[in-house]
């Protein structure tokens, strides 16, 4: 690294995804705080102990507390550009992606603003309100659509209709949810992009600069994920053409975090799909161990200059960890100590030496584990044999998707994308 940081602080804020971030930076820096919002009416002990316990890291009651003596603030998450850009304001190093995270919570505008920039999407419509949306996909029949919202995520992930009566009983209870929203709300309804792959070139970007090195992944969705290392001048040109007509966007911005633009690829096609414009989960967790020089990259990143990445090993693997029981119970989970690294666990805390997971209503999904070297089939061996040793209750994982993703690589290859 360029420096040591032992007697830097750096502060992390997100929504209780990235404690792993912040147990990750206590390898370098010599103060780590934490901070997830909790203030509303009736918070609840749960939303207030995350971070709590971790070992490197202080949680604080709240960002005010830490400002003065801060180094460095970190942002992995979107909704705090505000915040962000008073930091910078007063002279604070902030890494995040300030409001360059509209690009991602505002679909509709965003979508314009992409085709106007020449970059290729899949066919879409906008439909405004629950009413229309039932219309709209009963005389769509026959066809795989996925609807999307904007901005609020809590409300509504991406619903995948495979037919209205399917997925009817989804927009009953959505529009139950609502209330008096539901037909005042746009709906993002795009095409289903049949035979086509999930890809993505997963990097970090500094007012419109991308560095030399980075991840070319693929996803099989919501279960595993595999990256490969490689340089900016061996990725095929249709890949990086969005990320290079979005630079000067990014660069008004000021965006300075890390940025994933999920795609659709389809033969000689790559179909821009969702910008993630903050730390994505996958492929977060795995670049925080592949990227040897981090707390380089976040320092004088954070003030405009962009440091090239140090990726040692060839190829990453993540592999997503789920409990039914996460979701609305406190999950206690046991592992061997020398697998701490590894995991990487949302809305964690620790009791007496106990790792737990909080819970907060999101779904079962509580965290990754991932692997890195240079031989692809030992990795999938080795985090088969890791995450076996991860006790809880209700556990679900699935190693036996490896193979799909790998015979998507293939196919790929078969496209001139070569992993």
């Amino acid at each position: 690294m360029l420096q040591d940081y032992k007697s830097k602080s750096v502060h992390v804020q997100d929504s209780g995804l990235f404690v792993s971030l912040a147990e990750k930076l206590a390898e370098s820096f010599g103060r780590v705080t934490y901070w997830s919002p909790w203030h509303r009416a009736f918070p609840r002990s749960s939303e207030v102990e995350i971070g709590e316990g971790v070992p490197g890291i202080e949680r604080v009651a709240c960002i005010s507390e830490v400002i003065e003596e801060t180094d460095l603030f970190i942002f992995p998450d979107i909704y705090s550009a505000p915040m962000q850009l008073y930091l910078e304001g007063i002279g604070k190093r902030v890494w995040g992606s300030r409001a360059g995270d509209e690009l991602e919570r505002f679909r509709t505008d965003a979508k314009k603003h992409f085709a106007d920039l020449g970059i290729l999407q899949g066919p879409y419509e906008v439909v405004r309100g629950v009413t229309a949306l039932r219309k709209y996909l009963e005389k769509t029949k026959g066809k795989t659509l996925w609807v999307k919202i904007n901005n609020t995520r809590g409300d509504m992930e991406t619903l995948r209709i495979l037919s209205y009566e399917l997925q009817k009983n989804q927009i009953d209870d959505l529009e139950y949810r609502l209330g008096p929203r539901a037909d005042y709300m746009d709906f993002i309804v795009e095409d289903d992009l049949t035979d086509s792959m999930d890809i993505a070139i997963d990097t970090f970007c500094i007012d419109g600069q991308y560095p030399k090195t980075a991840l070319l992944g693929t996803e099989v969705k919501e279960q595993v994920y595999v990256g490969v290392r490689k340089e900016w001048n061996e990725i095929a040109a249709h890949l990086k053409a969005p990320y290079e007509k979005l630079s000067e966007s990014l660069h008004k911005y000021s965006y300075r975090n890390f940025l994933s633009l999920e795609t659709r690829l389809k033969e000689k096609q790559a179909f821009l799909c969702d910008p993630c414009c903050r730390f994505g989960s996958p492929p977060s967790e795995l670049q925080m161990n592949m990227i040897a020089n981090l707390p380089d990259i976040f320092w004088y990143g954070a003030e405009g200059e962009l440091i090239e990445p140090e990726i040692p090993s060839k190829y990453g693997l993540e592999m997503l960890i789920y409990s039914d029981w996460s979701s609305d119970h406190p999950l206690r989970l046991e592992f061997p100590e020398e697998l701490r690294g590894k995991l990487k666990f949302h809305f964690a805390t620790e009791f007496e030496d106990a790792t737990w997971i909080m819970p907060q209503k999101e779904g079962p999904r509580f965290g990754v584990i991932v692997e890195h070297g240079n031989n692809l089939d030992a990795l999938i061996e080795q985090i088969s044999d890791d995450v076996d040793q991860l006790k809880g209750t209700q556990i679900e994982t699935y190693p036996e998707s490896f193979p799909k993703a790998l015979e998507n690589i293939k196919t790929m290859a078969s496209w001139g994308v070569k992993f």
